[in-house]
């Protein structure tokens, strides 16, 4: 098996895990703190992050990724089951 086909879905996984997911160890069904909360994030830093994730456009120009980030963005990693490439548009690549 290869790992690398994981590693875009590792990656959201990771997001919603840490910033999306409630922490609740112990915890009442009504507490709402999530892991980076628990990790020591800041509540608002959290939300102000994942709002741009719907409001702001990224650019690949713009950000700075690792090696592996850079592969994920540019669809470098063939989805399982898909018999061609992603289609990867040109603005994707500004």
């Amino acid at each position: 098996r290869n790992v690398s086909n994981g590693l875009s879905r590792l990656s959201c996984y990771f997001g919603w895990h840490n910033y999306g997911k409630r922490f609740r160890v112990k915890e009442p069904v009504s507490c709402n703190q999530t892991h980076g909360e628990e990790a020591g994030l800041d509540r608002d830093l959290i939300e102000q992050a994942r709002r741009s994730l719907f409001t702001e456009r990224a650019f690949l120009s713009l950000s700075k990724l690792d090696r592996v980030e850079t592969q994920i963005w540019k669809k470098g990693f063939p989805t399982p089951g898909k018999s061609g490439p992603d289609y990867l548009p040109a603005f994707a690549l500004a």
